[in-house]
């Protein structure tokens, strides 16, 4: 519009320098506004095709945001059969889809599976690789107990198929609902908090491997953790301790543990709400950094 206004106001302006006759002066000044309606219209044509492009393109984000949050496991009456197994989870992505993703699952009558990943990049790209990622682990997690041997082979495979060299962190733990014992991988991914049912959180120093689709020839290991009454681990991706604040600050590993520490409750939904909350209020004032996901395992009191 303002292009339009401009080029009305300089031909008027010329036609006066010039002294143009009166009848030319008419003519000039209806070409003009003969421009100044067709350049508006021109420009208010974009402006909607523009507004329609950007709303479709809002719909269709938040469409697979709904389909993504949807993949998930639903952790209200979250595996009913296991009474002795308290799961809760949740996860907020930093944009409409994110690549941030936790699971949890049945394997056979004593065994469950539990996940949880953060894949590098954001938006759909990221969001693309980690339904793959996530079918590609379940699917191989139904076939064997071996949590090094999941992560061997869907590395593998996606050192293959991978043309866009992404790559994921990744925590894999299967738990054995008679003996309590979890057999555990971690590819690279944060370490969990462990906190026995009269002590404190403290972060578990197992054996790493690199992450997931880094190096076709990876082997990983498995470590091992024991479940007694009570107990509670706490598992999160790195965009809970990598928040900052207006002054660049991190959350940081030791703000983490002193606010699990602090609180009741542990691996309810409260429990992880007030963490959110407090990252939350650290971070605020500051864009979203990265997804934020948690997920919390407690054996029975």
């Amino acid at each position: 519009m303002l292009t339009s206004v401009l080029i009305c106001g300089i031909l008027a302006l010329v036609l006066y320098v010039l002294k143009i006759e009166e009848n030319f002066i008419v003519s000039g000044l209806s070409v003009a506004v003969a421009l100044v309606f067709f350049s508006t219209n021109v420009n208010t044509k974009k402006f909607v095709e523009n507004r329609e492009q950007i709303a479709a393109i809002e719909s269709d984000l938040a469409m697979a945001a709904h389909i993504q949050l949807g993949a998930l496991p639903a952790v209200e009456n979250a595996l009913v059969g296991f009474p002795q197994v308290k799961v809760y989870a949740s996860i907020k992505p930093a944009k409409e889809v994110g690549g941030d993703f936790y699971d949890f699952f049945q394997i056979d009558k004593t065994h469950i599976c539990f996940v949880i990943a953060d894949v590098s990049g954001k938006g759909v790209p990221a969001a693309l690789f980690m339904m793959t990622v996530k079918t590609m682990i379940k699917d191989h997690a139904s076939m064997t107990l071996s949590t090094a041997r999941v992560f061997t082979e869907v590395n593998r495979f996606l050192c293959e198929n991978n043309p866009e060299d992404m790559f994921v962190t990744a925590w894999i733990g299967v738990l054995d609902t008679e003996t309590g014992v979890m057999k555990c991988t971690n590819a690279g991914h944060c370490s969990p908090c462990f906190a026995k049912k009269d002590g404190s959180f403290e972060f578990l120093k197992l054996r790493h491997g690199i992450f997931l689709a880094g190096f076709e020839e990876t082997r990983y290991k498995e470590s091992e953790i024991r479940f007694e009454n009570g107990d509670c681990l706490f598992l999160y991706t790195d965009g809970l301790t990598e928040a900052h604040n207006e002054l660049n600050e991190l959350y940081g590993e030791q703000r983490l543990l002193d606010k699990i520490n602090s609180m009741d409750g542990r691996g309810a939904a409260l429990f992880v709400r007030q963490v959110e909350d407090d990252v939350a209020r650290f971070s605020e004032g500051t864009d979203p950094f990265d997804d934020v996901t948690i997920m919390t395992i407690k054996w029975k009191e």
